[in-house]
């Protein structure tokens, strides 16, 4: 299964169908895995920093160091998410607010309007038409020419 095909099947299930709606789950399911990456990061080194202090002190496991650079990973990953659906969210809304102002022009509409002010094409030819087998069967009957330079023929 595709795995855009599951995104619209939880879409679906969600209700979501606009590209609006899906940037907005989008964003607090971001933001709801950046505060919880933090919050663990945070926690985990509270806990396993105040482990060192006590009598006799706790050494902090090598694992752990593991998880936080899995955390702070994560925390980035997340920010990176929330930044790019931020920025499509405001391409969204201007794009609707030009479209509610009148002003959302296509940038090929004016090509088009120009390409067809110039002169079109003539019409085809049917009478020259040539079948494709038969180019292509006289295509295999040819053999490669090969260049001969001046120096060698002499």
């Amino acid at each position: 299964m595709d795995s855009s095909n599951k995104f619209n099947l939880i879409y679906n299930f969600l209700g979501i169908s606009t590209p609006e709606k899906q940037i907005t789950v989008n964003l607090i399911i971001n933001f709801f895995g950046l505060f919880l990456s933090v919050v663990l990061l945070g926690f985990l080194m509270g806990y396993f920093d105040a482990g060192e202090n006590k009598n006799p002190p706790v050494p902090t496991p090598n694992i752990i160091y593991f998880v936080y650079a899995f955390l702070v990973i994560i925390s980035a990953w997340q920010l990176l998410g929330i930044i790019f659906a931020a920025i499509l969210r405001s391409k969204f809304s201007s794009g609707k607010a030009n479209a509610e102002t009148g002003k959302n022009y296509n940038v090929y509409e004016n090509e088009l309007i120009s390409s067809q002010n110039q002169q079109s094409l003539p019409m085809a030819k049917f009478d020259d038409f040539i079948i494709p087998t038969i180019t292509e069967n006289t295509t295999k009957n040819l053999t490669e020419k090969v260049n001969r330079s001046s120096q060698t023929e002499q």
